[in-house]
Formats: structure tokens, sequence, C-alpha cells
């Protein structure tokens, strides 16, 4: 299980980069400043080769700090998320822009909605009522916490550009954070409740964990939003979530005060940036 979680990190880790990549790639074709070299192939590889190693070696390194013996598994896990980042790509590209475009504003728009997270309920309340029939009790307890984290994750998702055109519009960010938050919190409540009711307490307080890691994960995304550019903003959640993981693996007794201390200063600033068209 810990193999599986060390590769599931570093496939993450190749996937959000590769996407990153690829985008940065993508505004050289057209708006930035190299354009010549962002349409020749051999120079987009070296430049790719180039930060995956860098990202390679900084999953190498948390490996390394965190538990030596899952070294190996990195390899096949970063490669794997590079090649599915590879992938999805391709498949976007596939279809016809303006297709894609209206899917993905339907995808990034479903999930703010109340219904969606009282669906999502719905779709996990049985999936809890088979797990409860389990006899072991810590595995009945790891699947309802990877289910629900599975929908948490698909209800945080965030459109870049209606986050920013909020803060210009005079939304202070908790109100942001608010608004896209309404489906996660109709999924939780109800969700939570089945698991204690299938489970029991051990089971419901795992459901409110895993939605309330959800929540600060779609707050902070929502934050660095307000304060950076789409391509610089997902480099510095994998970055800050990285770092989240090495004080609760090496502090775990400093981590509430760093995650308060984050969020206070990720406040501050985006409050600042309220107004402000840019």
């Amino acid at each position: 299980m810990t193999a599986g979680g060390g590769g599931g990190v570093a496939c993450l880790l190749g996937f959000g980069i590769e996407r990153f990549l690829d985008g940065r790639l993508a505004f050289h074709e057209t708006d930035g400043l190299l354009p010549v070299a962002a349409l020749r192939r051999q120079e987009r590889r070296q430049y790719k080769m180039a930060w995956h190693l860098v990202g390679f070696g900084v999953a190498a390194f948390m490996m390394l700090v965190l538990r030596a013996a899952l070294l190996p598994v990195i390899v096949p896990g970063y490669v794997a998320g590079a090649l599915c980042g590879q992938v999805t790509l391709h498949v976007v590209r596939s279809i016809a822009p303006v297709r894609a475009a209206a899917v993905r504003r339907r995808v990034l728009i479903w999930p703010r909605r109340w219904l969606a997270g009282l669906g999502a309920a719905v779709v996990l309340a049985p999936v809890l009522l088979l797990v409860a029939r389990l006899p072991d009790q810590t595995a009945r307890l790891w699947l309802a916490g990877i289910g629900a984290a599975v929908i948490g994750l698909a209800l945080t998702g965030i459109d870049h550009a209606v986050v920013r055109f909020m803060a210009g519009a005079g939304h202070a960010p908790w109100h942001v954070i608010r608004h896209h938050v309404r489906g996660l919190v109709a999924f939780c409540v109800p969700a939570a409740l089945v698991a204690f009711l299938a489970i029991g307490p051990a089971g419901g307080g795992v459901l409110l964990a895993v939605s309330g890691g959800s929540l600060f994960l779609v707050s902070l995304n929502i934050l660095v939003a307000l304060l950076y550019a789409k391509q610089a903003a997902s480099l510095v959640i994998m970055l800050t979530l990285a770092m989240i993981v090495v004080i609760a693996n090496m502090l775990p007794i400093v981590l509430p005060l760093f995650l308060i201390m984050l969020i206070w200063q990720l406040v501050r600033r985006a409050a600042a940036r309220t107004w402000i068209v840019a």
C-alpha cells in the first residue's frame, strides 16, 4: 500500500508537469517570445526532457526523505503519469476546439452546483453499503476513504478565468471560495451521515476528514489562482502540496500551524487583488 501511494504521488507529479509544459509550449507557439523554438520538435523534446528531469529529481528527493525504499517505484510511476498527460492532450486536441471548450465549461461548472454534490452522495451510498459488509474494519475505512477522495477530487475543479473575473468584479476571496464549494458541501454532509450509519462513527469521521481535505484543496487552488497565472498556479500548488507532505511526515505537530499561516497569508494577499483586472 505504501509503494502504491509513492507511485501514485510520482504519477500525479509526472502528469501535472507534462500538462504544465504542454501549456507553456502552446503559449509560446502563438503569443510567447519563442514561437520558432516552440514549433521545432527537437527543441520541444529537449525543453520537456530538461523539466522532466527536474520534476523527477523533486520526486526522488521527496521519496528519499520520506522512505528511501520507495525509490524503485518512482521511475515507473513518473513515466506513467507523463505518458497519461501526453495521451490526454492528444485526446483533447482530437476533439473539435469549439466542442472541447463547451465540454470543458460544463465539466467545470457542474461541480459548483448543489445537485452535483447530492448526486455524488447518492452514487457513493451503495458503495458504502457494500463496503460495510466486509469483515475487516480497517479495509472498510480505507475503501470508504478512497471512494470519498475520488469523488471529492472530481468536485474540486475550478475555472481559472472565472476565479480571476470574480476577483476583478469585486468579490472577496471567501466569497469566491463559497461559490465554488457548494457542491462539495452538499456531498460531504449526506455522505458522512451514510458512512456513520453503515460503518460506524469511524466511517463518518473518515468521510468528514476526506471532505475537509477536499475543501482545503479547492480553497488552496482558488487562492493560488487569484495570485498567479494559470501555468504558474499549477506549479505552485504542486510544490505547496509536496511541502505539506514533507512537513506532515517530519514535523506533524507543526502541520496545523503551518496550514493556518499558509491560508492566512494567501487570503491576505488575495484580498489585495480584489477589483484589480490583470
